[in-house]
């Protein structure tokens, strides 16, 4: 599970951070901190978590502390995954895979796209971009590890 939130209201991130928190631990899933939230290195040092690099923050040098937590990161293209492989993230979401609603401007890769980019990485990557998890199977048949998403998860 992937945090991620809009807003600089600390105090509020904080009460969402836990509630979040114990809601993995209580299903047994792990959670990970956007790079993107402020203070989300102390944070995710605080709950236990890893941090989820946004393309933006893998492109940095460092971290600071960044390196002492598990990784994961958003990746777009080959450079992008070349990058996330050298920082040793434990996986990448790549994506859009498909036209998506949170990212309308971006163009999507296809199918044919991500299993291209997809050879050129050893990391397990998971596909991301207008997806739903009744294309688990399409995602598999195209090198994915599995599928992550935003609206078509939503209940």
């Amino acid at each position: 599970m992937q945090l991620r939130a809009r807003g600089d209201d600390a105090a509020a991130l904080a009460r969402l951070a836990d509630a979040v928190a114990g809601l993995c631990r209580e299903s047994g899933s792990a959670l990970l901190i956007n790079s993107a939230l402020p203070g989300a290195v102390g944070l995710a040092r605080r709950l236990g978590a890893g941090l989820h690099l946004t393309a933006r923050d893998l492109a940095t040098d460092a971290i600071p502390g960044a390196g002492e937590l598990p990784l994961a990161a958003s990746c777009h293209d080959a450079r992008e995954l070349a990058l996330a492989e050298s920082r040793g993230v434990g996986f990448a979401v790549l994506g859009p895979v498909q036209p998506t609603r949170s990212h309308p401007q971006a163009a999507p890769m296809g199918w044919e796209g991500f299993a291209r980019l997809r050879e050129t990485c050893s990391l397990p990557i998971y596909a991301l971009g207008g997806l739903a998890p009744s294309q688990l199977g399409q995602a598999r048949r195209h090198g994915a590890q599995g599928i992550a998403g935003i609206s078509g998860f939503q209940a």
